[in-house]
């Protein structure tokens, strides 16, 4: 059987009601520890910049994501933290990862969400600071698909009373993703908190690092109510085990709080967290205050959650314990947390997740072939919502009736094998389209692909663990990793069965020119997922 490669080819969110009714009454006086209220008026409330880009404008898939990937996170056994570091990229690539974070501030439920962000265009046109300092604002709300997250503007105004290096300026937080995407996990997972917007506009100065540090010590951390986020990613466009490597040193610095280390360093000059200077007053607090040492939860980097290796950035959850509790103890080791999750899916998908790929895959074909329709699917699984690549391949009797698939994510797994369904059943074309009285006889196979290994010695191919790619002379050929197995070939026939597939000679794998990729998988038929008796 050959195969053909298409080329080109939980919890509730927060209450609408409850968030107006926050931001009605942003403008009350809530007293900071240690200090006195202070009175201000509320501004209006700032717009979504980026919804729509960096995560869906969408208020029910967006409430059905975030919830996902928080819920997909374990809990850790440290209940006392109180700050985190969370990546801000869009949810597609780092997603995943701030679900570590905010799975552990729900059960906190705190009453303020302290959120440190930066502005990624410090510099006017005229090549002036915006702000030579830290940004706050006074508006009564920051607005999202979810609704209003009310602002506390007492605390707002308070911090710029208090702290010269803190201006209240909300021009520096206009279409600043930094904050922005932080703000619906705040909404899902805290949905009772005020926000306390925090923008770095100059990361420059270490007198303001020391400013935030000593403030944040001073008067957050032994606020059980409040917590703190850090919104930053780490490396970024590297390759991907250069990444892996200097993050892992990162994390390692953090760990250790290393904080004139965790920017560009003699070990990291292209590498570090890109708001070095919001991490550094982090670290310098919990040092000030001789607690324990940070704890990564999780890292994986956007080779990992998007597929592509090429140029990667990387998306740490790190935890700041309150006290002197031993990292151990939480059963999180810190330098085995920064492991990559090394490929996506790479825990397997369950067998509820390959039911639901089978159906989407099974009733994508039915309803086409019946209505001349595409149909959508309400998909909330955060594994299945992850860029995936994948066949679909569709069998009468064992015969093979179109097979069509991708070998780069460039969609949400769900998506791919809807499509690939599509592209099987009305595109391969060794097939005419499936037609009506058919239907009955399909039987379904989908392979789940993991990014592509360039193969510098053929021994390194196993079969019946690898797919192949060839590619010479503008020609590329693929086989499946199921496929040697169903043909009993060895391992040179299964070269030069690929090398045909391409259109070219048998022995075009031996050309020096040719270009051969491996590839893993998780292949899997309505067989698989049937109920056992």
């Amino acid at each position: 059987m050959l195969m053909s490669i298409l080329s080109g080819c939980g919890s509730k969110g927060p209450a609408d009601a409850a968030a107006q009714e926050g931001a009605a009454q942003a403008s009350k006086a809530q007293a900071a520890p240690g200090n006195a209220a202070t009175t201000a008026v509320a501004g209006p409330a700032i717009e979504p910049g980026v919804a729509g880009s960096f995560y869906t404008a969408n208020a029910k898939k967006l409430l059905a994501e975030v919830n996902g990937y928080i819920d997909a996170a374990p809990l850790h056994a440290n209940s006392t933290a109180w700050a985190w570091i969370s990546p801000h990229a869009g949810y597609v690539y780092s997603g995943p990862i701030a679900g570590h974070v905010y799975r552990q501030i729900k059960e906190i439920a705190p009453k303020r969400v302290v959120v440190i962000a930066f502005t990624h265009r410090p510099w006017t046109q005229e090549g002036r600071l915006r702000n030579t300092g830290i940004a706050t604002t006074t508006a009564s709300a920051f607005n999202t698909p979810l609704g209003a997250l009310p602002v506390d503007v007492e605390e707002a105004a308070a911090l710029v009373k208090e702290a010269k290096f803190i201006t209240d300026d909300r021009a520096l937080f206009a279409g600043e993703h930094s904050l922005e995407v932080q703000l619906p996990f705040v909404q899902v997972a805290a949905p009772q908190a005020k926000l306390v917007p925090l923008m770095f506009g100059n990361q420059d100065d270490p007198a303001v690092v020391e400013g935030l540090a000593d403030l944040l010590a001073r008067r957050y951390a032994s606020d059980p109510s409040t917590v703190i986020i850090v919104s930053t990613d780490m490396s970024h466009f590297l390759r991907y085990d250069d990444a892996v490597q200097i993050d892992s040193l990162m994390l390692k610095n953090v760990a250790e709080l290393k904080a004139e280390s965790v920017g560009p360093c003699p070990q990291a000059p292209n590498g570090g967290f890109c708001g070095s200077a919001l991490v550094q007053a982090l670290i310098k607090a919990q040092k000030n205050l001789g607690w324990a040492a940070p704890i990564v939860l999780n890292y994986r980097n956007s080779g990992d959650t998007a597929g592509d290796r090429r140029k990667v950035v990387g998306y740490g959850a790190v935890q700041f314990p309150r006290g002197t509790v031993s990292a151990a103890s939480t059963g999180v080791p810190e330098v085995q947390a920064a492991k990559p999750a090394g490929r996506p899916h790479d825990n397997e998908l369950t067998v509820g997740q390959k039911r639901e790929l089978l159906r989407i895959a099974r009733t994508t074909v039915e309803t086409l072939v019946n209505t001349g329709k595409v149909p959508d699917f309400q998909v909330t699984d955060p594994a299945l919502l992850q860029p995936g690549a994948a066949f679909v391949t569709l069998k009468v009797d064992g015969d093979l009736r179109g097979c069509i698939g991708q070998t780069e994510a460039r969609m949400p797994l769900w998506k791919c094998v809807r499509e690939m369904a599509v592209a099987a059943a009305t595109q391969d074309p060794r097939f005419r389209p499936v037609q009506p009285p058919e239907l009955k006889l399909l039987d379904y196979e989908i392979s789940v692909l993991f990014p592509p290994v360039r193969v510098k010695d053929v021994k390194e191919i196993v079969i019946g663990r690898d797919g192949l790619t060839i590619a010479l002379h503008g020609r590329r050929g693929l086989l499946l990793p199921q496929v040697p197995v169903e043909w009993n070939w060895n391992l040179e026939e299964f070269l030069a069965h690929t090398s045909r597939k391409a259109g070219l000679p048998m022995d075009a794998w031996k050309d020096p020119a040719a270009v051969l990729h491996r590839f893993e998988g998780i292949i899997f038929n309505e067989d698989d997922v049937a109920p056992k008796e």
